[in-house]
C-alpha cells in the first residue's frame, strides 16, 4: 500500500468541498478495479477472437503488473513501449478511485464520455445528489508534463458546451531512476447547478457492459450489447448458464470467470514453439509466470435485479467495500457489486478447485492451436430438429462451439 499526497491547485485550493480528501492510500487493485474503466466496451466479439477474455486480464492485471512498483511514496513505471498506455491507466485508475471518495458514490455510477462529432470533451461523468460531475483524468510519467496537464484540463473546461461541475486530476509517475514522490494534483473551479441525477435502466447496462464482456460467453455477450446499444431492453437478458462459474464471499454468491497468467496470448507467445506438446509448453509458461489465476465476478443478488429490469432496487444496490491481502491472495469488493480475486500458487481454495491445473493444461492447448490457428470439429451432440444426436461439424478454436457451449 502505498500513499498520496493530494495537492489543491489554485483553481480549488480554496473550495471546502475538495478537502474532504487529502490522502490516497493506494494498491494494485485499486489501480486495475478503476483502471479498466479506461478501456472501450467491445461491440462485438467474434469467434475467431478467441482469447479476449484472456488477452485483457481483469485490470489489466496480467499484462502490466510486472511494469508497475509501488513504493510508500512512490509509483514506479517501467513499462517501456508500454509506459505512456500504464501511465493513462494509472491515471484513470487513481483519479476515478479519489472521485469515488470524494463524492462518496458508488461506482457504478461512472460512465464514460463518448467523443463528440467536435469539440473538446471530458473523460467520464457521474450524477449524484442532483449534480453532474464531469472528470478529466490524466496520468503522466514525466514531472515537467504536470503543468501542461492542467492547462488541458482547464482548457477541456472552457471549451465545453455542457453545464456539469468540472474537475480534473493529474498523476505524476515516476520512472525506475526519479527518486521523487510521485503526486496527484486536483484542479479546477465549478459552478454548481442542479439535475435529476436518477440513473436509468439503460446507466447501469452501460457500467456493467464492460464486466459482462469478460464473463459471459461472446455469441450471448453480443446479443446482450445489441440490445443495450438500441434501447430494447427485456426481462431475463442474462443467463446463469452461460457464465457458468460462482465464488462465495461473506455468504454471498458472485457469477463470473476464472482467468490465468499463462493464457494471455502475449506471455504464451514469448514460449510458443511450433509443435511442442502442451505438457511441455505448460512447464515452460509455469516456470516463466507462475500459478497466477484470477476470478472476476459480479454479485448473483445484482443480477437478479437486471433481469428483474428492477430500476428501483438497483439504484439501492450497494454492496460492501473490502480489500484483504495476505502474502499470496489479494481480494476486492467494491459497492458496484464487482469482486475480484487474485492468487499465487493455488492459495485460495475456491480457485485451486474450481480451476484447476488441469484445466489450465487443457485451454493452453486450445489456445496454442489458435495461435497455430488449428481448428478443430467441435463434435458436441446437435440438439437441433433434424440433427439430434448428430456429431456437430462446425469448426471452433474453442472446446466446442458457440451453440454448444
Amino acid at each position: 500500500m502505498m500513499e498520496l499526497t493530494v495537492e489543491l491547485h489554485e483553481t480549488v485550493k480554496d473550495n471546502d468541498f475538495f478537502k474532504k480528501v487529502d490522502k490516497l492510500q493506494i494498491n494494485y487493485e485499486i489501480l486495475f478495479k478503476y483502471g479498466i474503466l479506461n478501456e472501450d466496451v467491445p461491440k462485438k466479439i467474434s469467434e475467431n477472437n478467441f482469447d479476449y477474455l484472456q488477452s485483457k486480464i481483469p485490470f489489466l492485471d496480467g499484462l502490466y503488473r510486472d511494469f508497475i512498483e509501488l513504493k510508500e511514496k512512490r509509483i514506479i513505471n517501467s513499462g517501456g513501449e508500454n509506459a505512456k498506455r500504464i501511465s493513462e491507466m494509472i491515471g484513470v485508475g487513481i483519479g476515478l478511485y479519489y472521485s469515488k471518495l470524494l463524492l462518496d458514490v458508488n461506482p457504478n455510477k461512472f460512465e464514460k464520455i463518448p467523443a463528440p462529432i467536435s469539440g473538446k470533451y471530458m473523460d467520464f461523468k457521474v450524477k449524484t445528489r442532483q449534480r453532474l460531475y464531469e472528470i478529466e483524468t490524466k496520468g503522466r510519467i514525466n514531472n515537467s508534463a504536470k503543468n501542461q496537464a492542467i492547462k488541458d484540463v482547464l482548457a477541456k473546461k472552457e471549451d465545453s458546451s455542457s453545464k456539469a461541475i468540472k474537475f480534473g486530476t493529474i498523476v505524476i509517475l515516476n520512472k525506475e531512476d526519479d527518486n521523487r514522490d510521485s503526486s496527484f494534483t486536483v484542479c479546477d473551479d465549478w459552478e454548481n447547478s442542479e439535475i435529476d441525477d436518477r440513473s436509468s435502466l439503460k446507466d447501469f447496462f452501460e457500467y456493467y457492459k464492460l464486466y459482462f464482456s469478460f464473463i459471459i460467453d461472446s455469441y450471448h455477450y453480443n446479443r446482450i450489447y445489441k440490445k443495450i446499444d438500441n434501447n430494447s431492453l427485456s426481462k431475463n437478458m442474462i443467463d446463469l448458464k452461460k457464465i457458468g462459474y460462482l465464488y462465495k464471499f461473506n455468504n454471498k454468491q458472485y457469477y463470473g470467470r476464472f482467468f490465468d497468467k499463462r493464457l494471455i496470448l502475449e506471455k504464451m507467445k514469448e514460449v510458443y514453439i511450433t509443435g511442442e506438446s502442451r505438457g511441455h509448453l505448460f512447464k515452460k509458461l509455469t516456470e516463466k509466470f507462475g500459478k497466477k489465476k484470477f476470478f472476476l465476478g459480479v454479485n448473483s443478488s445484482l443480477i437478479s435485479l437486471i433481469n428483474k429490469l428492477d430500476i428501483t432496487m438497483m439504484r439501492e444496490f450497494k454492496d460492501e467495500y473490502v480489500i484483504n491481502n495476505t502474502e499470496k491472495t489479494s481480494l476486492i469488493l467494491d459497492e458496484d457489486g464487482i469482486i475480484f480475486v487474485e492468487t499465487n500458487d493455488d492459495d485460495d481454495e475456491q480457485i485451486k478447485i474450481n480451476f484447476s491445473e488441469e484445466t489450465v493444461m487443457n485451454r493452453i492447448d486450445l489456445v496454442s492451436n489458435y495461435i497455430a490457428r488449428k481448428k478443430h470439429v467441435c463434435g458436441a451432440s446437435c440438439k437441433s430438429k433434424g440433427k439430434e444426436g448428430d456429431s456437430c461439424k462446425i469448426m471452433t478454436y474453442r472446446e466446442h462451439c458457440h451453440f454448444h457451449r
